[in-house]
């Protein structure tokens, strides 16, 4: 397994002793096999290629870098820093993910805060990107390739957007000295829905962390700010379920302060399939996902009247729904995770399943990933109780500071957490922690109309008049947390590298 963080570096990890095997290395195997260097900032996104043999990388320095994992391995006992071989200058602002093609890895996508999605074929010696889709104002948090239609892609931004693009027909002939390759339209298949409404208010866009695949493409999960992981089927614009927790039982997902990217896994002896995403409160959490099929035709015969103050008046319900073209769209609630991975000493940003085994790595402002199984991975294990468990509390005060004041840097590379960078984080959860996940900036509803948006960016832009509200719920849910990406610190895992093990 690869891990990279704010030290800079790309690790990688021995997880099993051998293959199909659960039995976890020896404490002496508890460090890194590979140390590979090249980037100057937070690194954000790590991914083996198909054949195990290459390893990727991008950051916050906007550098898209490729590692030989073969050519170093024999000599990897030295831990010395192996340099990439191939560096690409992807981005002007900070690259947060990219995609490999799964047809083909010399093929990439990457999404950046400039407010550009590029293709890059690593192939051609120039290093020159060979498609372009720019945006204006909207920075590109994350894209991923559908891994069942190689050509089809995921992005999504800060304000609201989730699109679906086919990369036959997004990009045009590469050529970055001229227009010709840039679309600053929006060749968007799909627009999918993520705007929400609650009696005669609509929110504001929120900022769309990820949208992550199903393993065989049918339907993907998104990570939203100040909201729940909400599942999407490929081919519907509007969502079908959200997946909440259950205060009751000491689950309090949050995704309020730092950038989420969640995975899905499955039981392939109960048949189930799980989303899994982590939060705030220092958990990560696992939903069964419902039948998809169920959920899309029971939700068309719940689609709900178009909205309007009428409507409003006599609904008066305080209920939050998804909003798109004028119709409150109604979505399946699961109302409780299905188990609860405990044990982190603060928040919890990314998580990545085990490809073939019952394995679950996450990780997040903390300096160390944690493997999760559902029984012990050894007998001597002094921590396995750790595993799967309800949430336990903050044990930590964090010191009074600035709002928008940075984190502090980590100091060193030593494997001691940094208490200045806990507690930076810990404030900025106690600053969220009178509200709601559910809490949004939102706008009134004054006049009949509708919306001329379709549920993402344009919300606002339509001929009705529209005003803000407080709503008791007042934030700053517009605000770009991810294109802030100091504000991102800690560690981010890549997949396992699943080639046969």
């Amino acid at each position: 397994m690869a891990t990279g963080g704010d030290d800079t570096r790309v690790l990688v990890w021995p997880v099993l002793k051998g293959r199909d095997s659960l039995d976890r290395p020896s404490s002496a195997d508890h460090r890194p096999l590979m140390i590979h260097t090249g980037h100057v900032s937070n690194i954000f996104c790590i991914q083996f290629d198909s054949s195990g043999h290459y390893l990727y990388s991008s950051g916050n320095d906007g550098f898209l870098l490729k590692f030989d994992i073969e050519s170093t391995a024999a000599a990897a006992a030295s831990q010395q820093g192996y340099t990439a071989s191939t560096l690409v200058a992807a981005h002007e602002a900070a690259c947060l993910r990219f995609s490999i093609d799964p047809a083909n890895d010399d093929l990439v996508l990457t999404a950046g805060q400039d407010g550009c999605i590029r293709l890059w074929d690593l192939r051609v010696s120039s290093r020159d990107w060979q498609g372009e889709i720019r945006f204006r104002g909207h920075a590109q948090n994350y894209v991923e390739h559908n891994p069942a239609v190689p050509h089809l892609f995921l992005a999504t931004n800060d304000r609201g957007g989730i699109h679906l693009y086919d990369t036959r027909m997004s990009f045009g002939v590469a050529s970055p000295s001229s227009d010709h390759g840039t679309s600053s339209r929006e060749p968007a298949l799909i627009k999918y829905t993520t705007t929400r409404c609650r009696a005669d208010c609509i929110s504001r866009p929120s900022d769309i962390s990820s949208a992550v695949w199903n393993q065989d493409g049918t339907a993907f999960c998104a990570s939203i700010q100040r909201w729940y992981p909400t599942l999407y089927a490929a081919m519907n614009p509007d969502p079908i379920c959200v997946f909440k927790t259950d205060a009751a039982v000491g689950q309090q997902y949050k995704s309020l302060a730092t950038v989420k990217t969640g995975c899905f896994t499955q039981d392939e002896t109960m048949g189930h399939e799980y989303v899994v995403a982590g939060s705030d409160d220092f958990c990560a959490y696992g939903w069964a996902v419902p039948p998809v099929d169920e959920m899309l035709d029971a939700q068309s015969a719940r689609i709900s009247s178009t909205l309007s103050t009428a409507s409003a008046e006599t609904n008066g319900s305080r209920d939050i729904m998804f909003y798109n073209k004028g119709t409150r769209i109604s979505t399946h609630v699961v109302q409780a995770a299905s188990f609860a991975l405990c044990g982190h000493r603060s928040i919890v940003n990314s998580v990545a399943a085990h490809p073939t085994l019952p394995l679950i790595a996450t990780s997040g402002v903390e300096k160390c990933f944690r493997l999760f199984a559902p029984f012990p991975l050894d007998a001597d294990s002094s921590d396995s109780a750790e595993g799967i468990q309800q949430p336990t509390g903050r044990s930590r005060n964090a010191p009074s500071q600035r709002r928008r004041q940075m984190p502090p840097r980590s100091r060193g590379r030593g494997i001691d957490e940094d208490r200045a960078v806990l507690a930076y984080f810990d404030n900025l959860i106690l600053e969220q922690s009178s509200r709601s996940v559910e809490a949004a900036s939102w706008i009134k509803f004054r006049t009949p109309g509708r919306s001329g948006g379709g549920g993402s960016e344009s919300s606002a832009g339509s001929s009705a008049e529209w005003e803000s509200s407080d709503m008791s719920d007042q934030s700053d849910g517009s605000s770009n947390s991810s294109g802030s990406s100091d504000d991102d610190d800690g560690m981010h895992i890549s997949g396992f590298d699943g080639i046969d093990e």
